[in-house]
């Protein structure tokens, strides 16, 4: 249970770092402009790989609270086949 919980305040922890960096570094670099300061030369980059980082965990944590975006068809199966179709599904996901 402490594993579990160490790997979800992880998660958490992480996309809120990357998601405030991605927010703090173009406002830094704006700020440093108006004050004629040296820049981060890679700044657009750093900020397009934690887009790349944010989508990937926001998929993690959506995953994790049953929330992903899709087309399901489970309503359209019979109320008895539906928990086997949903590990079959849950599993080949995760593969």
């Amino acid at each position: 249970m402490r594993v579990r919980n160490g790997a979800l305040f992880a998660e958490d922890s992480l996309s809120m770092i990357a998601f405030s960096v991605m927010v703090l570094l173009p406002v830094y670099s704006m700020t440093t402009r108006l004050l004629r300061l040296p820049d981060i030369p890679v700044n657009a980059v750093i900020v397009q790989q934690l887009t790349l980082w944010i989508a990937m965990l926001g998929g993690c944590l959506a995953a994790r609270s049953q929330r992903l975006l899709g087309i399901s068809s489970m309503e359209l199966l019979p109320e008895k086949w539906r928990p086997p179709v949903k590990v079959f599904t849950d599993r080949k996901s995760v593969v």
